[in-house]
């Protein structure tokens, strides 16, 4: 018997559990034709849901040691797999509650909309390769394990150590027709260790691990899909307190010259002691700190203009990594299981005797085609 499923896509789920890791975020984005905020985005039509495909990466050392792995956590657990670790950072980032109002300017009436933009695993790999170990180090894990490139982006689990260049988070691009989408996140995977193995306890310390790495994570994707840093230039560039204009080229989001000259928040913990008002990670409550998805804090906030960015690079020249958008050919799925996750196609045809190696469960969905509005 074969099951024939209709311009649909299937998403297999095996076990979820908690996961986690990583710490304050500092981010580092290769600047695409952008040097002061005017750019001129196609609008998108951010009515319409749009499913994103992403292709995860865990980076270990030679030995298959210091990081999640296909069994377990790199610790023993093996209820928090690698895969496991990655469908958490995507269920997390999905959580329609994450989208909050914005807090700056002081007493806005910026909408609060739905993001309409969801991430889904096409798959999960696992590379030992002790030179690509370390986070945003010269080898370059992109060139060796990058899979399905024109429809899925890109998302590289490395590991903050000693050998690391400082940071937490890296993106290749914010050009809507670059198909180079990838971005390398941090896991401070030391910190992860010592909380499983009983070094530091702490519920709060724990969460703090997951939110961080998170956010990190949704962070850097939303760079691939066309946002930029709200106050500082991509790079993380000092942007001049003394320059009126946005550096993200979104006129609600706010910039550092409002924030200083006009809300008068003067006296905000300065990221850059005089230059740019980045308060720094876990401000996003704090009086004059921006709680915007883009800045460098805690917040989640995404206003109307970058979500019409995001939209219209989806419905543009990233159309192929829309799942459904970008589905056009007819496929037939001989086997079920890691590393794939998820299966687009116009016709699927699921084979009968493929043999059930894991449990799953399939959820058969629709697929709607965005249109591009100019």
């Amino acid at each position: 018997m074969i099951d024939t499923i209709k311009s649909i896509f299937i998403f297999i789920i095996t076990s979820l559990i908690v996961s986690s890791t990583a710490l304050g975020q500092y981010c580092i984005t290769d600047e695409v034709g952008k040097s002061n905020g005017n750019i001129h985005y196609k609008n998108g039509n951010i009515t319409v849901p749009k499913i994103v495909r992403l292709s995860i990466h865990f980076i270990l050392k030679d030995d298959g040691s210091g990081n999640f792995t296909i069994y377990d956590d790199g610790q023993g657990n093996t209820r928090l797999r690698g895969y496991d670790f990655a469908q958490e950072m995507v269920d997390i980032t999905n959580d329609p509650a994450k989208q909050v109002a914005m807090n700056i300017p002081p007493n806005n009436t910026t909408p609060v909309l739905p993001r309409n933009i969801k991430f889904i695993i096409d798959g999960v790999y696992f590379h030992h390769n002790t030179s690509q170990y370390d986070f945003y180090t010269s080898n370059d894990a992109y060139t060796s394990h990058k899979v399905n490139t024109d429809s899925t982006l890109q998302v590289y689990f490395t590991v903050l150590t000693p050998n690391s260049t400082a940071g937490s988070g890296y993106a290749s691009n914010i050009d809507e027709f670059n198909k180079n989408k990838y971005t390398e996140v941090a896991l401070d995977y030391t910190r992860y260790s010592n909380f499983v193995n009983g070094t530091n306890t702490d519920p709060d310390y724990y969460s703090w691990i997951i939110h961080s790495i998170w956010h990190t994570f949704a962070h850097e994707i939303f760079h691939l899909l066309g946002l930029s840093h709200t106050v500082l230039y991509n790079g993380g560039t000092i942007y001049p307190i003394s320059l009126n204009g946005d550096p993200d080229g979104c006129i609600d989001t706010p910039s550092p010259w409002e924030m200083i000259n006009i809300y008068g928040f003067s006296n905000i913990p300065l990221y850059h002691p005089g230059k740019t008002p980045v308060c720094g990670w876990n401000t996003a409550n704090v009086s004059g700190c921006s709680n915007n998805w883009m800045d460098y804090n805690s917040g989640t906030a995404l206003t109307p203009c970058q979500l019409t960015k995001m939209h219209g690079f989806l419905e543009g020249g990233m159309q192929s990594y829309s799942g459904c958008a970008g589905t056009s050919n007819d496929i037939v799925i001989t086997d079920l299981g890691h590393p794939k996750r998820t299966h687009f196609g116009k016709n699927i045809t699921i084979k009968s005797n493929i043999p059930n190696v894991i449990p799953i469960k399939i959820i058969k969905t629709k697929c709607t085609k965005p249109q591009r509005i100019l």
